[in-house]
């Protein structure tokens, strides 16, 4: 059996309004995702 692969990643936006953080087997595709637009599965953390 091959070992899996894992990232955990803590992005934020360009303003650092919002904090992303979440693990993934595909960092690649993941940030992909996220500069796409699409939405993060999970909570994220907004300053105010």
């Amino acid at each position: 059996m091959l070992p899996h692969a894992y990232y955990v990643y803590i992005l934020t936006n360009a303003p650092r309004t919002v904090m992303y953080v979440g693990v993934t087997n595909d960092l690649e595709r993941r940030l992909g995702d996220l500069a796409g637009g699409a939405a993060a599965q999970g909570p994220s953390l907004r300053s105010g």
